[in-house]
């Protein structure tokens, strides 16, 4: 242990610096105790953010991005991919509507979000 104010080696527990008189006692228990976060503070996100994320690009999955879930925005990004694929080459009804569902399924959850329905992230930290 050193002295604060001036870098002397101190023996454990020594209340002044026998060098420049600084009184150790204090010091000491500041450099103890460490520095504690809130466990929401520390990875918190955003309900907001994640809310307008879904609302907007929920299609592609970014607000399960943000969240935290990887692989559920994955799953997103390939069906809307795939649904779009299916019907620029098919042209059919059926594959506009596939694509219109994924595109629906990101903004329900986006409005979940923001009206509570989903109140964590992917970690099970809370959204703030």
């Amino acid at each position: 242990m050193n002295c604060i104010k001036c870098g002397n080696t101190l023996l454990e527990g020594a209340k002044f610096c026998n060098k420049c008189g600084t009184p150790q006692q204090q010091i000491q228990q500041a450099q103890s105790v460490p520095a504690v976060q809130p466990q929401t503070g520390q990875h918190a996100k955003s309900k907001l953010t994640a809310g307008l994320l879904g609302v907007f690009l929920g299609w592609l999955g970014i607000h399960n991005f943000y969240l935290g879930q990887r692989n559920k925005g994955i799953i997103k990004i390939v069906a809307y991919a795939a649904t779009w694929l299916f019907y620029a080459l098919t042209g059919s009804v059926i594959g506009m509507l596939l694509n219109g569902a994924v595109i629906i399924w990101g903004i329900a959850e986006g409005i979940m979000i923001l009206s509570g329905k989903i109140t964590t992230d992917g970690s099970g930290n809370p959204l703030i």
